[in-house]
């Protein structure tokens, strides 16, 4: 007596039938849901592979953290050849979008930023001690901080139509702090701008516009001094319209 040959597995299905998924149990529409000779659906395929993945990097997580590292380490050059390559192929897109970014989500991150800062008082109060204290802990970061306060008031002044003037000597010191008269800034840089701008206007009129003394223009222009305080040289950077970190760079 012949015996019939035992089927391992469901025969074809065509397009549109329903395939029994032997994982779930579930029946599964052919090809959407299950392959026309699959065993097990998409979603149980998935759900299997997740878990495999998951399981697989929770076992060989330092083994591939370890080579990864020393990957990085072999090719340290070739990666930071790459990052800069990219980075400049790149770099006006990425400006785009985090100004894009920045202008579609600006109410939002000053909601966010004002509630933060009112409920974390204290945090607010030691992040800004901190700002400041790191800011003006060298001298060229107090001249920095100084200058970029400067130029926001100029700003400020040319949008709401004020004029701009000089910081007087005695305010300066009340608000910058009495021992910023005794730091000295090199001439040389000004003092171009200083000559043209003697030989225009004289020297009255020129410590008159800039808001110092004849005295102090005539030791510039007869060369009795290579130095002059931080507070003229503000002044005379404010009458010629000219950034004081542009002029003293170099200024430790």
């Amino acid at each position: 007596m012949s015996r019939e040959p035992k089927i391992r597995y469901a025969p074809k299905s065509a397009d549109g039938e329903r395939r029994w998924c032997n994982k779930c149990g579930r029946m599964m529409l052919v090809p959407d849901e299950i392959k026309p000779l699959g065993r097990r659906c998409f979603a149980c395929q998935a759900e299997t592979k997740d878990e495999y993945w998951k399981s697989y990097y929770a076992e060989n997580r330092q083994k591939q953290l370890d080579y990864q590292a020393a990957y990085r380490e072999a090719h340290r050059e070739e990666i930071n050849a790459y990052q800069r390559e990219y980075a400049a192929r790149h770099r006006e897109e990425a400006r785009e979008k985090a100004r894009q970014w920045y202008y579609a989500n600006r109410e939002r991150h000053k909601a966010r930023t004002a509630a933060y800062r009112q409920a974390n008082p204290e945090r607010q109060a030691e992040w800004v001690r901190r700002w400041y204290a790191n800011k003006l802990r060298t001298k060229a970061g107090r001249l920095s901080y100084l200058e970029d306060s400067r130029m926001r008031s100029r700003l400020n002044a040319e949008r709401n139509g004020r004029e701009l003037t000089p910081v007087p000597l005695d305010e300066y010191r009340e608000r910058y702090g009495g021992d910023n008269h005794h730091v000295q800034v090199p001439l040389a840089p000004l003092l171009p701008y200083v000559k043209a701008a003697y030989e225009e206007l004289g020297s009255v009129e020129l410590a008159r516009l800039a808001g110092t003394s004849d005295k102090r223009v005539m030791e510039m222009i007869r060369g009795d001094r290579d130095e002059i305080s931080l507070p003229v040289a503000d002044a005379l950077c404010t009458h010629f319209e000219l950034p004081f970190s542009w002029l003293y760079q170099d200024v430790a």
